[in-house]
C-alpha cells in the first residue's frame, strides 16, 4: 500500500514573515560595510539626499577637489606692491604644473625650483605698472587647483629711482691699476643692499672687494695689480632693489673690458727722476717736479684714470683762492 504525504501550505502571513527576517539580516550585513565615523564607502545609485536607486554593491568614494595648495609672496587684498618685490609662487600637497607672469603683453621669466615646489621671477618689478600671475598645481591623484592674481606696483618718480654708470665704458682697454667705478645719480644709504647686488667677473679669476667713496661712488678694486689681459665683466643688478631712503635701483647695468699692458712709473721724490716701465721693461727715465716745499706731492700708489694732451693747472681746485700769493693757474 503506498502512502502519500500531503502537501501542507503555510499561510501567506507565515511565509512574509520569512521574507522579512531574510531582509533583516542582508540589511544587517550591509551596514557592517560602514566605517565606525560614518565615512565608509558610498553605494553606486544614491544620490545626493542619500535615496538608495542603486544595487547596493558598495563602491570607493570618488575624490574630486584637489588637495594642492597654491599661495604668492603678495601682500593680501589690493594694496599697491613695491618694486622690489621678486614674486614668488609655492605649492604644498602638490607640485606646480605651470604658471603664467605678464604685464600687458608681455611674459616674464621665471625659474622652478628642483622639486617643482616653488616658482621664482627673473626679475624684480617696474613701478607703476599692472601684472597678472596664474599658476596651476596638481596633487598626487593628478587632480588640480589653480590660482590667479591681478596687481598693481608703487609709482615712483625719477627722484625716488638711482641710475648706475659704469667705468670704464663697454670695450675699452685700461691699465693693470684702473678700478671699476659706479656711480649712482641719486645717493645710496642702503649701501649693503645694493653691493649684494653689484658683481664682478674676471678671467683669469682675481680676487678684490668693493669700497664706497661716498653714497653716489663705489669702487672695486684687485687685491694688487691687475693682470695683463685679464677681461672684466661687471653687472650691475640694482633694478628695483631698495637703496634706503625711499629710493630704489633703477636699471640693471652690465659692461665688459680688458686689461692691458702692465705700464707703471715709479717715482723717486729724493732724485726728482721717474722710470716708466712697461710689462717690467724700463722704457725711460723722466726728470719731473715733487712741489716746493709744504706742497710736496704724497707718497703711495696713485692710479692715474684720466689722460690729456693739454691740462690747466689751476691752484683753485684745491682750495687756494685768486688772491692767495701761492695761487697758480698753468695752461
Amino acid at each position: 500500500m503506498t502512502v502519500r504525504r500531503a502537501l501542507v501550505r503555510k499561510p501567506a502571513r507565515d511565509r512574509l514573515a520569512a521574507f522579512s527576517a531574510t531582509a533583516l539580516l542582508a540589511t544587517a550585513a550591509l551596514a557592517g560595510c560602514s566605517s565606525d565615523g560614518g565615512d565608509g564607502p558610498l553605494a553606486r545609485g544614491v544620490d545626493g539626499e542619500g535615496n538608495g536607486q542603486g544595487t547596493g554593491q558598495a563602491e570607493e568614494q570618488v575624490k574630486t577637489v584637489s588637495e594642492a595648495r597654491l599661495r604668492t609672496n603678495l601682500p593680501a587684498g589690493r594694496a599697491k606692491v613695491t618694486v622690489d618685490t621678486l614674486l614668488e609662487v609655492s605649492a604644498t600637497n602638490g607640485t606646480l604644473e605651470k604658471v603664467a607672469f605678464t604685464t600687458g603683453k608681455r611674459s616674464l621669466a621665471g625659474k622652478l625650483s628642483r622639486d617643482s615646489g616653488r616658482w621664482t621671477a627673473a626679475d624684480r618689478l617696474e613701478p607703476g605698472r599692472d601684472y597678472r600671475v596664474s599658476a596651476v598645481a596638481v596633487d598626487g591623484d593628478g587632480l588640480k587647483r589653480k590660482i590667479e592674481r591681478t596687481f598693481r606696483t608703487v609709482p615712483l618718480t625719477l627722484d625716488q629711482q638711482t641710475y648706475p654708470s659704469i667705468a670704464p665704458l663697454a670695450g675699452e682697454t685700461v691699465g693693470v691699476g684702473m678700478p671699476v667705478i659706479l656711480t649712482f645719480d641719486v645717493p645710496v644709504t642702503d649701501r649693503p643692499e645694493i653691493e649684494k647686488h653689484l658683481s664682478v667677473d674676471t678671467a683669469p679669476a682675481q680676487p678684490g672687494s668693493w669700497h664706497w667713496i661716498s653714497d653716489n661712488e663705489v669702487h672695486w678694486r684687485p687685491k694688487s695689480y691687475w693682470q695683463p689681459g685679464t677681461d672684466v665683466t661687471v653687472h650691475a643688478d640694482v633694478n628695483g632693489v631698495n637703496a634706503g631712503n625711499g629710493i630704489y635701483g633703477q636699471e640693471d647695468r652690465t659692461t665688459k673690458f680688458r686689461i692691458g699692458d702692465a705700464v707703471v712709473m715709479k717715482v723717486d721724490v729724493a732724485s726728482h727722476r721717474m722710470r716708466v716701465l712697461n710689462n717690467g721693461k724700463l722704457l725711460r727715465t723722466i726728470p719731473i717736479s715733487a712741489g716746493k716745499p709744504g706742497f710736496t706731492t704724497r707718497s703711495g700708489v696713485k692710479v692715474i684714470i684720466e689722460k690729456f694732451r693739454y691740462k690747466t693747472m689751476d691752484a683753485a681746485t684745491t682750495g687756494i683762492s685768486e688772491d692767495d700769493p701761492e695761487y697758480y693757474n698753468i695752461s
